[in-house]
Order: C-alpha cells, then structure tokens, then sequence
C-alpha cells in the first residue's frame, strides 16, 4: 500500500503476475471479496473467477476491482465535497464499511456498489 502501482502477485509461486500504473490516488488499504460474497482472509487471498479486489485510495475513492482480469469496475466516491482518504475497509455481512481521515464510516452493498452510501458521521462533527 501508499503505491501507485497496483502489483498483482502469485503468492504460491512469489512471482509478479502483473503491475498495473495507475492515474489516481495512492492505495491505503485492500479487501478482496470472494465469488460468494464472503471475505477472503489475507493468508489466502489469491486472483480467480468471480472474485472482486477493493481499493481504498488517498483521493478519497473506493475502487472495485475484477480480480480475475485485474480491471476496474466501479468507482464510489463517498464525500465528492470533502474527499478524506478511505483509510481501511472491512467486510460486514453483505456490507462494506470504509472509514476516512475525517472520521466518517461509509457503508455499502457488496454487491451494489455504486449505490447510495449511507454515512455514520465522526462524533463531534455536526454530521447527522
């Protein structure tokens, strides 16, 4: 993470499978969900079919990534007028909750991404 350049490794094999530049901000943190909608421990995440890789950026976006052919699919954009880094994410359910620099937890549908989030606002921010 902190990169520009999303590497994609066999982590059997230790080899690079592919690097990919990117035009954006740099990655914080990562959560691949399986093909069933389930999360993928980090000791045994691996590319294949059906799988989704996601992204947190320090532009403050959320990235959706086609694990198997290692190309973007979606990109949410929480807080379009104050875009906090998403510094982590975690798979709750059918739920995805991203939490940014200025405090807000963000969640969303695994599988409907590009829907409306729904925000719980940082304690003490005047958010409702």
């Amino acid at each position: 993470c902190g990169s520009k350049i999303l590497r994609v490794y066999d982590a059997n094999g230790r080899r690079l499978i592919q690097a990919v530049q990117q035009k954006f901000g740099m990655i914080r943190c990562a959560l691949e969900i399986g093909n069933d909608g389930s999360t993928v421990p980090a000791s045994s995440i691996s590319v294949g079919a059906g799988k989704q890789m996601w992204t947190g950026h320090s532009d403050g976006l959320v990235r959706v990534w086609d694990a198997t052919a290692i190309s973007m699919k979606d990109e949410i954009d929480f807080e379009p007028t104050v875009r906090a880094p998403v510094l982590c994410l975690a798979q709750a359910g059918s739920e995805i909750w991203a939490g940014t620099a200025a405090g807000s937890i963000w969640i969303v549908g695994v599988n409907r991404p590009t829907e409306t989030a729904v925000e719980i606002a940082a304690a003490g921010s005047g958010k409702k």
